[in-house]
């Protein structure tokens, strides 16, 4: 087990932080296969019997190490889908002073489920009762397969399958090399039981504002709408300390509309400056960089289903390649690779409860964390090993807040384990550590188009926004919500840097 430690103010030798969060995988999915080589790490047993679950027929489906690069049906993570994996009550109306009861309970209707509803919160309810939450917690094991079918009631026993694979050690060669070399956080959560956005939210914000919704139109961004809470970027700012997004196709961080000024837009990069930022004089390099993969396209390097898994390491790799190519650079930095949720695949830990971080409670409670997903913490100040602390996507936060002396964002933020209790500034710079990972260029993916046809919610969301900030391209409130999914299918990075852009360098 990788020993941590609290550190006294003023003895972190981290000076910058990049942070690259990639899309929908499990943590048993992606490295649970590595508790054979540290048994310390919560993961996948290879010499016991395998976990399983069940379809709604009886057939069994096991955890083996046979996970596809290109998985054709992209599992449900919406709120209500997460909560039938994970067997946890259902959404119900909550409070919040921006939004009107109506309008509360109408969310939560539409995150839940509207038939058998009732049942599920007369269900909830006795959930509730200590003793029950004790005998679940002892015999958990989940609706990962049985959710799927619901969503794919033609899948195949292969798909099916799917939803409980894993990749064994060496199959992701960028991610595993890391995870060989640094730590490996085998209970960090996502931030709530739902899909991209919202738990993207809680990483750059440390709250969602009570919605867990994925926006399906240009006017999802207009009044109550907008997601206008303070950012850790404003925190940053405050101070003088440089931050900067560096994006592929569209930055999903634009939703937040205080980034939306123009001394904020002047902070966003593509992903080609990154490698030349890092190259120059680590001083001139940003305090806090957060890196977004690319969302559309044949290419699309996100991981998220059904992207080929193999471009994801391709971008892992380009990323540690630059940072550690500039010794000066690589001397001073943590580099932080996490995952928003975990997109409906399999993992056998049960998310445990948290707290709310503010009065925002309009379609959930946000008082249980999300799935595991896979991070590492990869530095030359972090060992190789496993590190067991519970941690969620606030933590980040909560490590940027204590070390430049800042107020947290929220109540889960104060209350989050900083990832600052893994840098080992005693134990002195590490020199052991690979000085590349070398991968193939000119990888492609099948891509989206060719495997499904249809686009992911992220890339609707992404897409609805694109139209309402694109300052050539607004788009009329008139036009009906099915024009996104159909115009998501075919939009191409290109297009979607284009607007990106236009809107990060408008007037």
């Amino acid at each position: 087990m990788l020993t941590t430690m609290n550190r006294l103010a003023g003895t972190d030798p981290i000076e910058h932080v990049v942070v690259l969060m990639l899309e929908n995988r499990s943590f048993d999915q992606m490295l649970g296969a590595f508790q054979r080589l540290y048994p310390d790490l919560d993961g996948i047993d290879s010499d016991t019997d395998a976990r399983s679950n069940f379809d709604p027929n009886g057939q069994a489906y096991f955890q083996i190490p046979n996970a596809a690069r290109v998985v054709e049906l992209d599992p449900h993570h919406d709120l209500a889908s997460v909560l039938r994996q994970i067997g946890a009550a259902p959404a119900v109306p909550g409070r919040d002073p921006r939004r009107p009861v109506w309008q509360r309970a109408i969310r939560a209707i539409r995150n839940a489920d509207p038939i058998g509803w009732l049942t599920d919160l007369w269900s909830a309810r006795r959930r509730r009762a200590p003793i029950a939450r004790a005998l679940m917690a002892a015999q958990y094991t989940g609706n990962f397969v049985a959710e799927f079918v619901r969503s794919y009631p033609d899948s195949s026993p292969e798909q099916r399958q799917q939803v409980m694979s894993y990749f064994d050690i060496g199959e992701l060669p960028a991610l595993h090399e890391l995870a060989r070399n640094f730590t490996i956080c085998d209970h960090w959560f996502s931030s709530l039981p739902g899909p991209t956005w919202a738990n993207r939210f809680f990483l750059l914000t440390g709250t969602s504002l009570g919605t867990t919704w994925m926006p399906e139109h240009s006017t999802d961004f207009v009044n109550s709408e907008l997601f206008d809470q303070e950012t850790i970027f404003d925190r940053l700012t405050a101070i003088g300390r440089a931050w900067r997004v560096y994006f592929h196709d569209f930055p999903q961080s634009l939703a937040l509309s205080r980034l939306w000024t123009q001394d904020s837009r002047r902070n966003y990069s593509v992903i080609d400056e990154f490698e030349v930022h890092a190259s120059g004089p680590h001083d001139e390099f940003p305090d806090y960089t957060f890196i977004e993969p690319q969302y559309f396209g044949d290419d699309a390097n996100d991981d998220h289903p059904p992207h080929d898994s193999s471009i994801a390491q391709a971008l892992i790799a380009r990323v540690y390649n630059a940072i550690r190519g500039n010794a000066e650079l690589w001397a001073r930095t943590l580099l932080v690779i996490t995952y928003d949720e975990h997109g409906g695949f399999y993992d056998h830990v049960e998310p445990p409860a948290t707290v709310c971080p503010d009065g925002h409670q309009a379609e959930y409670s946000f008082e249980q964390l999300g799935v595991r997903v896979p991070s590492l913490l990869v530095s030359p100040w972090v060992g190789a090993g496993v590190w067991s602390e519970q941690l969620d996507h606030t933590s980040v936060g909560k490590y940027l807040c204590d070390k430049w002396g800042v107020e947290p964002l929220g109540e889960r933020m104060a209350q989050a384990t900083s990832l600052g209790r893994a840098i080992r500034s005693g134990a002195g710079m590490r020199h052991d550590t690979p000085e590349r990972i070398e991968w193939t260029t000119g990888l492609t993916g099948m891509g989206i188009v060719a495997v499904a046809g249809v686009p992911n919610e992220n890339q609707v969301a992404l897409l609805a926004l694109a139209d309402h900030l694109d300052p050539a391209t607004q788009v009329p409130a008139e036009v009906p919500r099915g024009v996104y999914v159909a115009q998501a299918v075919s939009t191409g990075p290109e297009e979607l840097r284009g607007k990106a852009l236009r809107f990060v360098h408008s007037e």
